[in-house]
């Protein structure tokens, strides 16, 4: 078994763009197969596998607080905005003369369409006349795209944490069972 330090290195930070988190994604999608329990595997075998999750374990579990916090940030936006344009949608079709008032399901139909397309939804405010809800973050990805974005990233990292802590509670239970033969 070979160690390759280079291999464990990480680049952690906040929010990752698109090409810095595919070589997270790349990274882990390589590492987490390479670790690998055999039945014949050594104590010593077992403690140096140890060492490599124990490398990995921390860097996984700071990566993923930070998906999570940003995964949790943008639901949370998207939530909001939702809310604010449903009821927007509601207080709009009662305005326009001879149309129905939307059901709830209408207006929330309406909020997902503009949610989806990106489209800067003007809204009359008390601080700012021609307000608008932000839908969209600056020219990049609408609050949609980046709510899909950060939940697969999110889920992969949670796929990541868990995958290492099974593969090293497994790694511990076997060697106890190796010490436990070799007592007998």
């Amino acid at each position: 078994m070979s160690f390759n330090k280079e291999d464990y290195e990480f680049k952690i930070e906040r929010n990752y763009n698109r090409a810095d988190w595919e070589v997270v994604r790349k990274k882990f999608q390589d590492l987490i197969p390479s670790i690998i329990i055999n039945p014949d595997m050594t104590t010593s075998d077992i403690k140096f596998t140890i060492a490599k999750i124990s490398e990995l374990l921390p860097i996984a579990l700071m990566i993923n607080s930070y998906v999570k916090t940003d995964f949790e940030n943008i639901e949370n936006k998207h939530k909001s905005l939702l809310k604010s344009l449903t009821s927007d949608a509601k207080i709009s079709s009662a305005k326009t003369a001879g149309m129905k008032t939307y059901t709830d399901s209408e207006a929330t139909g309406e909020a997902y369409k503009i949610l989806r397309e990106g489209k800067k939804k003007k809204v009359k405010t008390t601080e700012n006349e021609k307000g608008y809800k932000m839908v969209r973050v600056s020219k990049g990805p609408t609050v949609e795209e980046l709510r899909r974005i950060y939940t697969e990233r999110y889920n992969f990292m949670y796929s990541v944490v868990e995958s290492l802590k099974t593969k090293k509670d497994l790694l511990v239970t076997y060697g106890s069972m190796l010490k436990m033969e070799s007592t007998i």
